[in-house]
């Protein structure tokens, strides 16, 4: 059964979405169209955890993080995509940039030690 929390996302990422299309048809280079937007983004991220962890309470705990891992980064991927077909190479480049610097920042906070590199041995 869906919460009442999660109608209230479902709804805020409908709603803001809308939004972000009537704004991005009114003025395309505003401000206000890139505010709404990011933040039915988030809202669509917010969507899409809410619907993994559901999933994830079936499914055994390797299978729920792997399953998190790869869907987590769905929206940049989506973001990444769109700016590739509009060729805006260093929005990719620094979304990229971003990523692994939050991933270390992550990994500093918890007290994780930074990761190893991985040496290949030759046959």
């Amino acid at each position: 059964m869906i919460t009442r929390v999660q109608q209230l996302i479902v709804g805020a990422a409908i709603g803001l979405t809308a939004t972000a299309a009537i704004a991005h048809t009114a003025s395309p280079h505003s401000v206000t169209t890139f505010v709404i937007s990011a933040t039915a983004l988030a809202a669509l991220a917010a969507l899409v955890g809410q619907s993994i962890e559901q999933v994830g309470e079936h499914l055994s705990p390797g299978a729920t993080g792997l399953l998190q891992s790869s869907l987590g980064n769905l929206p940049e991927l989506f973001v990444g995509i769109f700016a590739l077909n509009h060729g805006l190479y260093t929005v990719v480049r620094a979304a990229l940039v971003g990523s692994v610097l939050g991933a270390l920042a992550w990994r500093a906070i918890a007290g994780a030690p930074p990761p190893r590199a991985t040496r290949f041995r030759a046959p």
